[in-house]
């Protein structure tokens, strides 16, 4: 038995109830949170986040523990072994549940659909325009939203800003990096309950977040500092960017 996993009274589990309401959700087009209230409003008259608190608090579920006088009668042993052969049944059945459930999560790991696609060969090829573009540079452009996550939380630059390229090729490294962005924002989606969202409704919650967007046309600025430096320090960000995607395409074991 997992002793980690909570269950309803009715014995309906919170992964299970979890996997019911994506389907709830995309049955009656609701909100995910919505379908969630509505399982825990079945099971338990309660919100989902009031069932949660209380199946932690131990009000739920919870036998109590056989008097030990009790099992020295000849009842308590009948009655003790026709308990053990219920709990191997039940475990039993736990057991198929929980394979049901691995699954169930094969199945959906399959059908997350990202926005764009993105091939392991492109990332090749888009290492090989950045490594023609060295020493290049004659257009430097910054994200368009001024307020953008610029690192990865461990003080690396993860970003370009701004972004050296030529004029040719401005327009097509602005294109990658926004797919770039967008699949590392739909990519940390994923295991959380905005995960049914990704391909439907992610894009405008990317363009929406404080995940950097690239326009070349929109977003040129003087740049006072050494232009040299400025690009040695671009590509460095631009190969960052390429190997954090390319991690997201081996975890997710998908478009390699």
């Amino acid at each position: 038995m997992n002793q980690l996993e909570q269950y309803f009274p009715s014995g309906l589990s919170i992964s299970r109830a979890k996997k019911d309401a994506k389907k709830l959700k995309k049955a009656k087009a609701i909100p995910l949170n919505q379908a969630l209230d509505e399982i825990a409003q079945s099971e338990m008259n309660l919100t989902w986040e009031q069932a949660l608190k209380a199946l932690s608090s131990n009000d739920y579920g919870q036998n109590e523990p056989l008097n030990e006088e009790m099992l020295t009668l000849p009842e308590a042993v009948l009655s003790a072994e026709q308990t053990s052969s219920e709990t191997m049944s039940e475990e039993s059945c736990e057991h198929s549940d929980e394979q049901d459930e691995y699954e169930d999560e094969d199945e959906e790991k399959g059908e997350v659909n990202f926005t764009n696609t993105i091939y392991n060969s492109q990332l090749i090829e888009f290492e090989e325009m950045v490594d023609k573009n060295n020493g290049q540079a004659d257009t430097f452009i910054y994200p368009a939203n001024e307020v953008f996550i610029q690192g990865n939380g461990n003080g690396t630059k993860l970003w370009p800003s701004p972004l050296a390229a030529t004029e040719s090729n401005a327009d097509l490294f602005c294109d990658m990096l926004n797919k770039f962005s967008l699949r590392i924002f739909e990519y940390d989606l994923i295991d959380t309950i905005y995960e049914d969202e990704i391909g439907e409704t992610s894009y405008e919650m990317w363009y929406e977040s404080n995940c950097p967007i690239y326009e070349s046309s929109d977003c040129e600025r003087e740049i006072t500092a050494d232009p040299d430096y400025i690009h040695v320090k671009s590509q460095r960000s631009l190969y960052f960017v390429i190997n954090m995607v390319r991690s997201t395409l081996i975890s997710w074991e998908l478009e390699m």
